[in-house]
């Protein structure tokens, strides 16, 4: 197991974690909840001086929802993991943010948050035609974040989010 791989379990053990010990009472006074999982397409230019020395591109898997905890107070929890060769990317966050309903039937939810990504790959450098330079590189970043959602019931139990 590398190390890319043991930090990526520590960040989704973690996020369970944090979201699991969420007290139950403010959950279940109000419980409205949308989780979102499905697959996801990424392409990753990896730049040199401003140009394309590597890319690839890889099936991942990713994973939203969103928690209202107390008096349209949500937790927003994110992840996405994906693996391709000798290149791998992980990817976690969560935002808080304020569920305002508009009318009957719309609704906003801005919100803020943090993401953490964590990216390794392996690059190959030809130095001459018989020597070939192999480096293992690691991204790492922190990016916070801001947020709308607006959503639209069009039936009883249907939205457009």
């Amino acid at each position: 197991m590398t190390g890319l791989t043991k930090r990526s379990a520590r960040i989704v053990h973690l996020l369970l974690a944090a979201f699991l010990s969420l007290p139950a009472a403010s959950l279940v006074a109000e419980c409205w909840a949308k989780i979102e999982a499905g697959p996801a397409y990424l392409h990753i230019d990896v730049l040199e001086s401003g140009h394309t020395i590597k890319e690839i591109n890889m099936a991942a898997v990713k994973a939203d929802s969103s928690f209202m905890v107390w008096r349209g107070i949500c937790l927003k929890p994110s992840i996405l993991y994906g693996r391709q060769g000798h290149s791998e990317i992980a990817s976690g966050g969560c935002g808080i943010g304020q569920y305002i309903p508009l009318g009957g039937k719309c609704s906003i939810t801005p919100s803020i948050g943090c993401n953490f990504t964590q990216f390794k790959t392996n690059i190959h450098l030809p130095l001459s035609e018989a020597f070939k330079l192999k480096l293992k590189e690691r991204f790492r970043s922190i990016s916070p974040y801001v947020s709308l959602d607006a959503s639209w019931c069009f039936a009883q139990g249907w939205r457009v989010i």
